[in-house]
């Protein structure tokens, strides 16, 4: 690594990974050449540990006391009969919690996957292997135990030149950034910008406690309305909420993504780029945007045909098609962490070529039927751990600028601007 001094006086460092014709970090979409990528780990991960944030994710048959009238999930319930011995709080992580070949496989899976991108000429960076087995503890709460390093997409997103690390609403997530804190710095001195969403305190404040759990009273109704279980106490984003489409940017309001979250990214992106909140209102249990949308190239989506888009109408009035994807081969994740439309959770590695799942074969037919070269990658284990591609992945640098897509937003925006102005011009003959 070599410093070297720019014109304020500050230092850039640069290595051999930064000679691309782009910045060591560029992306602005989903689809753009990949350059570079960083694919998460299943090392050391847990299931996510019982906390106020996760419990409006299941039934209330899942609730059954745990300690202090806490509660299991309901895939601790599923898999306690392939444990040995009885339960104990917090000893439900890493391989200990389901047979070991799968936790292997799944293992094998990310490697595997690491190797077919390199071949298709992307560089591939993996986080720090850590033991999420311990307490997480702050002045605010005390969490039995962490998560994982399994999913990326979660944790940090890339906006043009910035890496910013969201403010995850869970417990079990709050140092889940560590992980990747070794390749942040790395970007950083090679140019990069790096931002820190604020830190949630994730206190009681934060979680409406008598919130209805996925089956209970009023639950439709409630998301019908927007009504999620986080309060507007503090700003809350999952990065995987956010969908990048050029200036146009889609966040979806959810379980784990407050309004406080959204305006919070809206004022960090300023003026150069258009927010817009997405809702899926037939989704009970909504939480992050890329098993409900996928979008593959200029002018092409992939939706959801269980859970429409209240705002599919901005896509339309743009030129945009919107074509809906077939459900899994496999239907839902054994751990009921995933939903049956985790095939849908595609990488890009740019407008033609695409990462499926290799046993996926309506969606890959889906793929090829839209013109797409269909790369089939094993997956089906690592399905077991929180989510597939999309999840296990985010960009760094994709070959490409800051485009619009969606020309008409960019009209009216033109003739908002415009109205703005011949009524201060008025204002000030006066």
């Amino acid at each position: 690594t070599t410093p070297t001094m720019t014109s304020s006086g500050g230092f850039r460092f640069t290595t051999a990974l930064s000679m691309s014709s782009y910045p060591i970090v560029n992306s602005y979409n989903e689809w753009d050449p990949l350059e570079e990528v960083i694919v998460g780990v299943v090392d050391g991960m847990c299931y996510p540990a019982p906390c106020p944030g996760y419990r409006s994710m299941w039934r209330s048959d899942d609730e059954i006391f745990v300690g202090h009238g806490g509660f299991l999930s309901r895939f601790f319930s599923r898999l306690y009969g392939r444990l040995t011995g009885a339960y104990k709080r917090g000893t439900f992580c890493g391989p200990s919690i389901v047979d070991r070949r799968q936790f292997e496989q799944a293992k094998v899976e990310l490697d595997n996957f690491e190797r077919i991108l390199t071949n298709e000429g992307c560089t591939v960076r993996r986080p720090d292997r850590l033991d999420y087995n311990v307490k997480v503890k702050t002045p605010d709460f005390t969490c039995e135990y962490g998560n994982s390093a399994s999913c990326p997409r979660d944790t940090i997103i890339v906006f043009g030149d910035e890496i910013v690390e969201a403010p995850m609403s869970w417990r079990s997530r709050y140092f889940e950034y560590r992980a990747f804190r070794n390749l942040i710095k790395e970007y950083h001195r090679q140019g990069a910008r790096w931002c820190c969403a604020p830190k949630p305190l994730m206190g009681d404040e934060l979680y409406k406690s008598n919130y209805p759990m996925k089956d209970g009273p009023n639950r439709k109704q409630l998301i019908e309305q927007h009504q999620y279980p986080l309060t507007e106490f503090e700003p809350c984003f999952d990065a995987a909420d956010i969908l990048r489409m050029g200036k146009d940017v889609f966040i979806q309001h959810s379980l784990v993504t407050n309004l406080f979250g959204i305006e919070w990214v809206r004022r960090h992106l300023g003026p150069e780029y258009r927010l817009h909140p997405l809702h899926f209102p037939s989704d009970l249990a909504p939480v992050h945007a890329d098993a409900t949308m996928s979008p593959l190239r200029p002018g092409l989506v992939i939706t959801n045909p269980d859970r429409p888009c209240e705002e599919a109408e901005i896509f339309r009035r743009n030129g945009w098609m919107l074509r809906d994807a077939p459900i899994s081969d496999h239907g839902r994740a054994a751990t009921g962490m995933c939903s049956c439309w985790l095939s849908m959770n595609v990488l890009s590695i740019d407008e033609s070529r695409v990462c499926v799942e290799a046993t996926e074969k309506k969606t890959m037919r889906l793929f090829e039927d839209l013109g797409h070269k269909v790369i089939p990658v094993p997956f089906r284990n690592f399905y077991e751990y929180g989510g597939a591609f999309h999840c296990a992945t985010v960009d760094v640098r994709r070959r490409g600028g800051l485009q619009c897509y969606f020309p008409h937003e960019e009209e009216m925006a033109r003739l908002a601007a415009e109205r703005v102005t011949s009524t201060h011009v008025g204002q000030g003959r006066n």
